[in-house]
């Protein structure tokens, strides 16, 4: 789960990355965690579409 420094989230059965605070920062940031076999589940389209073009062989 990613989350900026403006939350405190604290959960058992997930792991936290809290990135610093900015415009699309956590965008980038699971962008760049991302890999070919990941499952993301994104709230918004553009971060999608951003994975998606990652991996795109067209």
């Amino acid at each position: 789960m990613f989350c900026d420094n403006s939350y405190l989230i604290e959960r058992e059965d997930a792991i936290i990355i809290q990135v610093s605070e900015g415009r699309d920062s956590i965008d980038f940031s699971v962008l760049n965690a991302v890999s070919k076999y990941s499952f993301i589940i994104p709230r918004d389209y553009e971060l999608a579409d951003l994975c998606l073009d990652k991996f795109s062989f067209c």
